[in-house]
Order: structure tokens, then C-alpha cells, then sequence
């Protein structure tokens, strides 16, 4: 090591050992071939992984109309109509959908294979959180006899329940049902 007298009083300490620029080059091809590695990588994926790209698939659309606030919108399975009407949550959840107040919203209901099991789809809708206190009634469209609407009280509320026979579901994709807070 040698030691310089700058003009400012600075010591300057010059090291004459030569370094490797081994991992200088190692981060650079590293950040620079990841990125195309993950670009071939995720451009390979088959078109059926895009949703919307398949045609024909079966299902129903619900129709909401909820002028007064947010909605929940809950979907269960269910192996008979007696399971279905035990209370408002019995069966096998299959998801629960939310929106804003809105005048006329469209639900797409995807039918799966995994449904074949089931005989019945129960759906209702209740108030979302936040939003004022309200009873959705359920009207559904001509020529489709076989949906059922019940009423079940759950916690000192009433609740519209429909079930759809999940052979409907797997044959159409029409609009079924409607749900209004009017």
C-alpha cells in the first residue's frame, strides 16, 4: 500500500492488488437473462388458460338490481333440496360475489363438471357491508319452471333463496334469475 500527500491534506490510500471481475460479469448476465428466461416462459402458456377464449361454456346470468347500496351475492351446492333448505348457509359454498348500487348488474355463474354431483345451486343476496338494511326479492325469466324460490329466517332476517337444478345450469346460458332491493 502507498500513501500520497494530496494538497488538500487528504491521505490517499492506492491499492495495487488486482481484483477479479468475475462476479461483476456474473450479476450483469444474471439480471440480464432471467428476464428473457421468465419472458419465453410465461409467453408459452396455451390459449385455454385465457379466460373467455373457450365458446360454448354452459351456465347462467344473474341479473342484480341494487339501487340502494352494495350487495353480496352467495352461491351454495347442494346434494337435495332438503340440504339446501336447512338455513341460508348449508351445502358446499361455492363462492360469494359482491358489487356496488348499481341499476342493472350481470353475474355470470360458470357451470363445472365438479357440479354433476349436486342437484341443486342455491343463491340469495343480502345487503353488503356498509350499506343500509334491505330484503332482495328474486323474479326469474319465463320457461324455466324447475327454479324454486324459498324463504328462510336466518338471525331475525328473511332471506330469498332460489335453487337452480344444476342440469339447467349445465344446458344453458341464459338469464335465469334477478335479484332487486326495490
Amino acid at each position: 500500500m502507498k500513501t500520497i500527500d494530496t494538497p488538500f491534506k487528504l491521505w490517499v490510500h492506492l491499492d495495487m492488488s488486482k481484483r477479479s471481475i468475475f462476479p461483476a460479469i456474473l450479476i450483469f448476465v444474471v439480471f440480464m437473462v432471467v428476464p428473457v428466461i421468465f419472458w419465453i416462459i410465461s409467453t408459452k402458456k396455451n390459449s385455454e388458460d385465457v379466460k373467455g377464449a373457450k365458446t360454448g361454456i354452459s351456465g347462467a346470468v344473474i341479473k342484480i338490481i341494487s339501487k340502494n347500496g352494495s350487495w353480496d351475492m352467495y352461491k351454495y351446492l347442494c346434494k337435495d333440496s332438503t340440504e339446501c333448505l336447512e338455513s341460508v348457509s348449508s351445502g358446499k359454498m361455492v363462492e360469494k360475489t359482491s358489487g356496488g348500487g348499481v341499476e342493472d348488474q350481470f353475474v355470470n355463474l360458470g357451470y363445472s363438471s365438479d357440479w354433476a354431483n349436486y342437484e341443486f345451486l342455491k343463491i340469495y343476496v343480502e345487503p353488503g357491508w356498509g350499506s343500509i338494511e334491505r330484503f332482495f326479492s328474486a323474479s326469474k325469466s319465463n320457461g324455466f319452471d324447475e327454479v324454486v324460490f324459498r324463504n328462510i329466517e336466518n338471525n331475525g332476517k328473511n332471506y330469498q333463496v332460489v335453487l337452480i337444478p344444476t342440469d339447467i345450469l349445465e344446458q344453458t346460458t341464459l338469464e335465469i334469475i334477478s335479484f332487486s332491493d326495490n
